[in-house]
C-alpha cells in the first residue's frame, strides 16, 4: 500500500510546536486513523485508496474547469472516507464546500454504510462539481452568507447530533475563526472533529478536553480530535 509522502522541511516548525504539546504527527493516514480510532484497520485502508484512485481517474477523465488548489489533499481524502466507514456516522458537517472534493470522499463512504447524510455550508454560491452524480443524494447544501448561520441551524437541528456525529473544519482558517468553529462543534455535543490546515493558527494546539493527533498531508497538517463530551 502507498504511503504518503513527508512534508519538506519548511514547517518542522509547526510540527515542533505539536510534538512539544505531546501530540502525535503521524506520515501516512494509517497511523493516523489507527491512533484515532485505536483499531487496525487494514482491509478499510485498501477500500479507501482503492476508492481515491478510482475517484480521481474519473475526476481527470471529466476535463472540469475546477481549481485543484481548493481541493481537499489525498490524506485528508482517504483519512476521511475511513474515518466515516468506522464511525458509521448519521450525521457529518462540514465547512468549506468549494468543488465537492472531500464532500466525495464522504459521500462515498456514507453510501458504503449505507446510512448517514453530509450537510455541506459555504458562504460561496458552489456546485458539487467533483462529487459523481449517484452520491449527491447523500449531500445537503447550504449556502450561508456569514458564519451565524452555521451556529442558528446546528441549534434548530440540535436533535440530529450524536455520539457518531462528525464536524469537518475546511473554510476561514484564520486563529479567530478555526477556534469558533472548533468551539462550536464541541458546545453541540459532536464527538469527532476532523480539520484541515491545523498549521496556519494554534487553535487546534488549544482545544482542550480532547484526543488530538495530525496527520502531514503532502504541504499541510490535518488534525483529528474527540472530544471527551
Amino acid at each position: 500500500m502507498r504511503k504518503l509522502c513527508n512534508r519538506s522541511g519548511d514547517k518542522q516548525s509547526e510540527r515542533a510546536d505539536y510534538s512539544q504539546k505531546q501530540i502525535p504527527v503521524l506520515d501516512n493516514v494509517e497511523k493516523f486513523i489507527r491512533d484515532a480510532v485505536q483499531e487496525d484497520n487494514k482491509e478499510l485502508a485498501r477500500e479507501a485508496f482503492d476508492w481515491f484512485e478510482s475517484w480521481r481517474s474519473w475526476k481527470d477523465s471529466q476535463l472540469l474547469d475546477a481549481p485543484e488548489s481548493w481541493n481537499a489533499g489525498s490524506g485528508l481524502s482517504i483519512a476521511l472516507y475511513m474515518l466515516i466507514r468506522i464511525v458509521e456516522p448519521s450525521l457529518v458537517i462540514e465547512t468549506g464546500t468549494a468543488n465537492g472534493a472531500s464532500a466525495a470522499s464522504i459521500s462515498a463512504a456514507l453510501e458504503a454504510n449505507k446510512r448517514g447524510v453530509l450537510h455541506t455550508f459555504d458562504v460561496h454560491e458552489f456546485e458539487l462539481s467533483l462529487v459523481p452524480v449517484h452520491l449527491r443524494p447523500r449531500i445537503i447544501k447550504h449556502q450561508i452568507k456569514r458564519r451565524g448561520g452555521l451556529a442558528a441551524w446546528m441549534r434548530e437541528n440540535h436533535e440530529l447530533i450524536d455520539s457518531t456525529s462528525i464536524f469537518i473544519h475546511d473554510s476561514n482558517h484564520s486563529y479567530e475563526h478555526q477556534k469558533w468553529e472548533y468551539s462550536l462543534a464541541k458546545n453541540f455535543g459532536f464527538k469527532w472533529l476532523v480539520s484541515d490546515d491545523v498549521d496556519d493558527s494554534h487553535a487546534f494546539i488549544e482545544i482542550l478536553d480532547g484526543k488530538k493527533s495530525v496527520l502531514i498531508d503532502g504541504d499541510k497538517l490535518v488534525g483529528v480530535c474527540i472530544f471527551n463530551n
